[in-house]
């Protein structure tokens, strides 16, 4: 992509959130925590359905894939603990 469509397209989402208060008032508060930028911020607001998609923090870090799980088999069989394969790998690479 070239830069100019970059830019017209990061200032399209700009207008569209400044468009609309929730998205503006959450795309602030998300912004202002350290090291979480425009890029993240989007994406968030996105896959959180403006954070109505998900009626907990646990089930989104599930989604996201940031919350291991225990690897066993029935009583006797463990294995070290692991994230789902089935988990938002674009999102996890923003967030991390």
């Amino acid at each position: 992509m070239s830069e100019g469509l970059i830019a017209s397209i990061e200032t399209e989402i700009v207008h569209l959130i400044k468009s609309d208060e929730p998205f503006l008032k959450n795309y602030r508060i998300i912004t202002s925590i350290k090291g979480i930028g425009p890029v993240n911020a989007w994406m968030t607001i996105v896959y959180t359905e403006n954070f109505t998609g998900f009626t907990n923090a646990i089930k989104y870090d599930v989604y996201v894939g940031v919350i291991p799980f225990d690897n066993m088999s029935g009583t006797s069989i463990r294995g070290r603990k692991r994230v789902s394969p089935l988990a938002n790998k674009e999102l996890k690479q923003e967030l991390t």
